[in-house]
């Protein structure tokens, strides 16, 4: 019999599907970073207990609704119903509906406001390709909204947990921001992890530190900066092949859900509000780049 996300037991052990593997290592899928976590957890030998344990950062509810929306989208499904082979396990057409969680209509009427908002905010993307990939990851990232939210209301940022991993030891940070004692705040703090910087004041600058052939490892960027619409600089940078190596840190002075669920969407690393506080820094810092500030 079919599982739902709402009866799966802490014993049971679900896997990935074709399209679920291929999520992880593509980009056909695009994946908000608190759901591909938890997608990478989902391998075929950990117990749901174990993976439930393993996201710390979920409550019993939320996990629930965020397994079952992985299974709603089709990357994951109970180990019986998904055959094996030696590469990654198959997608099938035939997963049966039962397996698929239906969200309460509460639930569904949240992520269709913020949505909505997202949606108004974006305006029409600039071409199908984009549209449908927005359309694909829409749903996880405003689900995922409402835990960040959270975080971003108690600590002031919100960080991916897999935010640090496949950095060099010596990262290199551009900062880019119209005010320079923000800039000299945030080099300074930056300073402490060791980390390499440089600063941009405006757009055209900005551009020319991605375009060239050393690009940083993380872009720090002020979403309140003139002339400079950040989430389209982070679409673009998804887009882009050449710009995919590239971590995206947004600091904006809006902590509402739609904007965080815009930055998720679109594939920011981290999301700080302004204005920035020292306490704050010292927190995030360390996470976004995997390594402790020295005492300042």
């Amino acid at each position: 019999m079919p599982m739902s996300a709402a009866i799966i037991e802490d014993g049971a052990v679900l896997v990935r599907t074709r399209r679920g593997a291929l999520a992880l290592t593509g980009d056909d899928v695009p994946l908000s970073g608190g759901f591909r976590q938890l997608l990478r957890l989902i391998d075929g030998k950990r117990s749901q207990a174990e993976v439930r344990r393993a996201m710390a950062q979920l409550d019993e509810e939320d996990f629930v609704l965020w397994t079952g929306e992985l299974m709603r989208q089709g990357l994951i499904a109970a180990k019986d119903e998904v055959p094996v082979d030696e590469l990654a396990f198959q997608w099938t057409a035939e997963l049966p509906v039962s397996a698929f969680r239906t969200p309460s209509p509460e639930t569904t009427a949240m992520i269709d406001d913020i949505m909505a908002d997202v949606t108004k905010t974006i305006g029409p993307a600039a071409d199908p390709q984009t549209e449908k990939r927005l359309a694909t990851t829409g749903r996880m990232a405003a689900i995922e909204s409402v835990r960040s939210h959270a975080s971003v209301g108690q600590a002031g940022f919100f960080v991916y947990p897999d935010a640090a991993d496949g950095l060099p030891e010596v990262p290199h940070v551009c900062i880019a921001g119209h005010l320079p004692a923000q800039n000299k705040v945030l080099a300074l703090q930056l300073a402490r992890s060791g980390a390499q910087t440089s600063v941009v004041a405006s757009r055209e600058a900005m551009r020319a530190a991605l375009g060239g052939s050393a690009k940083p490892d993380i872009l720090m960027v002020d979403a309140e900066m003139p002339t400079l619409d950040a989430f389209r600089t982070l679409d673009a940078m998804r887009m882009d092949a050449e710009m995919r190596g590239v971590r995206m840190v947004i600091l904006s002075s809006r902590g509402e859900r739609a904007d965080l669920a815009q930055a998720m969407m679109l594939g920011a690393t981290a999301y700080i509000v302004k204005p920035l506080r020292k306490d704050v820094l010292e927190a995030a810092l360390p996470q976004i780049l995997g390594r402790p500030l020295a005492r300042g």
